[in-house]
C-alpha cells in the first residue's frame, strides 16, 4: 500500500467505495489513522485495488468482512 510508509499489521479499514472505471482500479478506504501526521492516510482516501488486495493477502488472517 504505497500511501503508508511502514507496515501496519492487523489494521482494520472500512471500504467506502470502489471504482473499476479507472486504470488501475481503485478502492476508497476510510481510515482514522493518520500515519506520520501527513494527512495522506487519514479519512476517505483512494488506494490502488492491487495494493489493498496484496496487503490483505499477505496478512496471516486474510480477513475481509462484507
Amino acid at each position: 500500500m504505497p500511501k503508508y510508509t511502514r507496515t501496519v499489521e492487523g489494521h482494520i479499514l472500512n471500504v467506502s467505495g470502489y471504482d473499476t472505471r479507472t486504470a488501475p482500479a481503485r478502492i476508497r478506504l476510510t481510515d482514522p489513522f493518520d500515519q506520520g501526521n501527513r494527512g495522506v492516510t487519514l479519512g476517505n482516501v483512494w488506494h490502488p485495488h492491487r495494493g489493498v488486495y496484496d496487503a490483505n493477502s499477505a496478512h496471516f488472517r486474510r480477513a475481509m468482512i462484507w
